[in-house]
């Protein structure tokens, strides 16, 4: 994984690569073992960019929403230091996604 290594950190960000990170499907498929350990947060903290996606909906019962939600509710105002910084990224997947559509 990314956050495991500081130079594939510094590549995506030197590169602006984006990350669309699936978070309960990370848990569901063992890669982190619950939400709240998570790395999404160090990989947004080291300033990789980051956006919240969701897996297969009928496998792993999620949409975009649930995944805020639960990382939200895993302890998300502590875990990325604001809950302005979770609504940010929030904002910017839907620009994101609106700016792709166009």
């Amino acid at each position: 994984a990314a956050v495991q290594d500081e130079d594939v950190m510094d590549y995506l960000i030197e590169n602006n690569i984006r990350l669309n990170v699936t978070p309960s499907s990370n848990v569901l498929l063992g890669r982190v073992p619950d939400m709240s350990h998570h790395p999404i947060a160090k990989l947004y903290r080291k300033g990789v960019d980051v956006t919240i996606g969701s897996d297969d909906v009928l496998i792993f019962d999620s949409d975009v929403s649930k995944e805020y939600l639960r990382l939200y509710q895993s302890g998300g105002q502590q875990y990325f230091k604001s809950t302005a910084n979770l609504v940010f990224i929030w904002v910017c997947r839907i620009f994101i996604t609106y700016k792709s559509c166009l």
